[in-house]
C-alpha cells in the first residue's frame, strides 16, 4: 500500500511550547509533511502569545487549536481539548513533550483513537517522582512512545524503570538545501582573515554560550586564536546576560547575538567553525543542519 492509498487521518498535534527551538519545528515539519501527504493535520498550541510556532503554523495555512490552563489534573483542559479535536473529527494524536504527553494520554483515552508520544530531551520531566509517575502512566496508556536520540531513550527508561526497547528511537532528519554565506559575512564584516564561529540555539542557560564566549575569551587573552567572530543565533532570557558576558570580557566587537533568524543555511554556509556548547541535548537539528555545510568543523 502506497501513502497516497493510506486512509485520510485527522491528526492533533500537540505541544506545550511555541518559541523557536528543535521540538517547535519538527512540530512545523510534520504537521507540513503530513498535510502534504493528504491528512488533515490539527496543530494544538498553548493560549497566549503565538510565539515563533504559532506565528509560523498560521503562515504556512493552519489554524490552531488554543487551549489554556496547566496543573497535573487539569480536569476542565481534559475536557475543553477533547471536545475541540472531537469536533474536528481528529483520529489520532501525536504529543511532544511533557505537559502534551500526559493531557494527550487522557484526550486520546476519551476519544479512543491512538496516541503517540515523542520526547526531545528535555531532562527535567524526569527529575520529579511525579512528573515520572505521570510519564510511566502516560507510557502505559499510549500506542507509542519515541526519543529523538539513543540517549533520551536509554535515559527514560533507566529514569522511569522501564524495560529496554519500551522507548523507540527515531532520530530527527532536516531538509536539505544550500545557502549564501557572502551574504551574511557582508552583513557582518567579516574580513576572509577571520574565523566565523557559529552557535544556534535558545539563549538559556543549559545551551551553554556563556562557556563558549568564555573559552574563546581565554583563547585570545593567550593569542592563541587567529582573529574571529562569534554568530549565536537564537532568542531567550540570557541574552542580557551573555551581553554583558561579552562586554567585560572586552569582546563586544566580536560577539553578535542574532536573536531570530530564517536564513539557516546562509550562518551556515558562512562559517568556519560550528559550536554546540550545550550541557546536554537530545538530537539538534542545529548539529545536524551543520554536518550538510561543507567545510564545516563540529565542536561537540
Amino acid at each position: 500500500m502506497t501513502s497516497s492509498d493510506s486512509p485520510r487521518l485527522s491528526i492533533a498535534m500537540m505541544i506545550e511550547s511555541v518559541g523557536l527551538g528543535g521540538a517547535e519545528m519538527v512540530v512545523l515539519q510534520l504537521a507540513e509533511e503530513l498535510r502534504s501527504r493528504g491528512h488533515a493535520v490539527h496543530p494544538v498550541i498553548p493560549l497566549g502569545p503565538a510565539g515563533w510556532l504559532g506565528g509560523a503554523l498560521v503562515s504556512n495555512g493552519f489554524e490552531p487549536v488554543r487551549y489554556s490552563g496547566r496543573g497535573m489534573l487539569n480536569r476542565v483542559l481534559v475536557r475543553d481539548l477533547t471536545l475541540a479535536l472531537r469536533a474536528r473529527g481528529v483520529n489520532a494524536i501525536h504529543s511532544h513533550e511533557f505537559v502534551m504527553a500526559y493531557y494527550g494520554t487522557f484526550v486520546a483515552r476519551r476519544l479512543g483513537c491512538p496516541h503517540v508520544i515523542t520526547l526531545h530531551a528535555d531532562q527535567h520531566m524526569t527529575a520529579r517522582w511525579h512528573k515520572r509517575v505521570a510519564l510511566r502512566w502516560s507510557f502505559r496508556n499510549s500506542d507509542a512512545v519515541v526519543a529523538v536520540s539513543k540517549h533520551t531513550g536509554a535515559h527514560l527508561e533507566e529514569r522511569l524503570a522501564l524495560r529496554a526497547g519500551a522507548v523507540k528511537v527515531v532520530p530527527n532528519g532536516i531538509p536539505s538545501g544550500a545557502g549564501n554565506g557572502a551574504l551574511v559575512r557582508a552583513e557582518f564584516g567579516i574580513r576572509p582573515d577571520e574565523r566565523m564561529v557559529l552557535a544556534v540555539g535558545s539563549l538559556v542557560a543549559r545551551k551553554g554560550h556563556a562557556l563558549l564566549i568564555d573559552a574563546l575569551a581565554r583563547l585570545e587573552a593567550a593569542r592563541s586564536v587567529p582573529p574571529w567572530r562569534l554568530l549565536i543565533a537564537g532568542e531567550g532570557v540570557e541574552r542580557g546576560r551573555l551581553e554583558a558576558q561579552a562586554g567585560a570580557a572586552g569582546l563586544a566587537d566580536g560577539v553578535h547575538l542574532l536573536g531570530h533568524r530564517h536564513d539557516g543555511a546562509n550562518l551556515r554556509d558562512a562559517a568556519d567553525v560550528f559550536a554546540m556548547p550545550s550541557l546536554w541535548e537530545g538530537m539538534p537539528l542545529a548539529v545536524l543542519e551543520a554536518r550538510t555545510a561543507e567545510g564545516d568543523t563540529l565542536v561537540d
